[in-house]
């Protein structure tokens, strides 16, 4: 007789009756999936707990060569500048804020506000509306070198105010 004719149909793969080691397939199962669950939110614990940790190692920023967040392009941005303009000097910055409201010239508006972790939307009908459509916006940019950095304030993207932080 060979070891293929011995398994009957009841055998399990490994050539064991079930229940053989103590438990059937119907008690095996559930304390195996428990098993994979607890090692599985172990495991999930580590990684998490490990991320939230690496999260807070401080990285120094890095300077890049080269880069116009300087003092000579900070003297050159003056209010009055069109947004556009000192882009061109600059790139694209960072919005770190804005506030706006835009009306129609039936009185319907849109307003807004993100100040960072606030935010907030409302829009309706302004009752003392006097037909004239407007826009108001109020942008604060950043850009950024390192520790070096450039901030400018546009109103309806024009600059009305700009700082420096760390250009000497």
């Amino acid at each position: 007789m060979t070891m293929k004719d011995d398994l009957s149909a009841d055998d399990d793969v490994m050539g064991q009756k079930p229940g053989a080691l103590g438990m059937g397939r119907a008690r095996s199962f559930p304390l195996g999936l428990a098993l994979g669950l607890v090692i599985g939110g172990i495991c999930t614990s580590i990684v998490l707990r490990d991320s939230e940790e690496s999260a807070a190692i401080v990285v120094a920023p890095v300077e890049r060569p080269n880069s116009p967040v300087n003092r000579v392009t900070y003297v050159k941005i003056t209010p009055g500048m069109s947004s556009w303009e000192v882009e061109d000097m600059l790139g694209s910055g960072e919005v770190i804020a804005e506030q706006g409201i835009i009306v129609d010239e039936k009185g319907q508006y849109r307003k807004w506000e993100n100040l960072g972790r606030r935010v907030s939307n409302s829009s309706g009908t302004m009752s003392d509306h006097d037909g004239q459509p407007r826009e108001d916006v109020r942008r604060t940019v950043r850009w950024s070198n390192g520790k070096r950095m450039i901030t400018v304030v546009f109103q309806n993207d024009t600059v009305v105010e700009k700082m420096e932080e760390n250009l000497y």
